[in-house]
């Protein structure tokens, strides 16, 4: 490779000839090429936001300590869940207590799903279009985003179609936070302070990041052809500097 027969060049004996201060420079930058060629994680957004598979691809599933999903497993189904007037697929649980002190104000129980993603530094946008759909139910659901296993962001239904009748109501969870380089954990739990039985339905769709944070970065190829021409640089410096006269 160019890079590798560059080093050769600055180890071999007549480089050992050049003035000290002109070794020294190469040295120094040899070393800061050295610097980028450290590997260094890619950005990379999330897996299946928008559910396109037709399951949880890319998701990881979790439940509270008495919480559950639902009585059925949660499914990828289409809705409207943010009533543009377009169904698309979207995730459907069903939460609520499977154990303990079910109802009458317990604590809020359910669960939701989570991932894990590498960003850059920089500023992240999270947002995600959530729904409840119910009858007759005084809780239809406490969403809250959690980023690093901190809460972002909340949005409580509180009781759903009381006045009779199949009911849906929408909303948006979003946040925005600075972010170091590596890798993140978000969340979405979804809760309610009743059991499974008769459950309004929640849903999720469109989980979509964004931001400076997952700005493209250089690829490999490209830091290799930044040292190749660093190095190139000095030692055509050094040869007319070393050049008599």
């Amino acid at each position: 490779m160019a890079i590798d027969r560059a080093f050769r060049r600055l180890l071999s004996p007549a480089a050992e000839r050049r003035p000290a201060r002109i070794r020294r420079r190469i040295v120094s930058i040899a070393s800061a090429v050295g610097l980028l060629m450290i590997p260094v994680p890619a950005s990379a957004g999330l897996i299946n936001g928008d559910f396109e598979t037709g399951d949880l691809t890319g998701w990881t599933t979790f439940v509270t300590l008495h919480g559950g999903l639902g009585s059925e497993p949660p499914a990828v189904v289409l809705f409207d869940t943010n009533g543009d007037g377009i169904a698309s697929n979207a995730a459907r649980f069903q939460v609520g207590q499977v154990s303990g002190n079910i109802g009458g104000g317990a604590p809020q129980e359910g669960g939701g799903v989570l991932q894990s993603f590498v960003t850059g530094a920089g500023e992240l946008l999270i947002s995600v279009d959530i729904a409840a759909e119910g009858a007759s139910n005084a809780s239809a659901g406490l969403f809250s985003l959690l980023f690093d296993h901190v809460v972002v962001d909340t949005h409580d239904f509180g009781d759903i179609g009381l006045s009779g009748g199949l009911t849906i109501e929408r909303s948006t969870l979003s946040a925005s936070t600075m972010v170091t380089a590596g890798s993140h954990e978000m969340e979405i739990l979804m809760t309610r302070g009743a059991g499974i039985g008769g459950t309004p339905y929640q849903y999720l769709d469109d989980v979509i990041v964004s931001g400076s944070a997952l700005s493209p970065v250089p690829e490999p190829s490209s830091i290799t052809l930044l040292g190749v021409g660093l190095l190139i640089t000095a030692l055509s410096r050094s040869r007319r500097a070393a050049a008599p006269g």
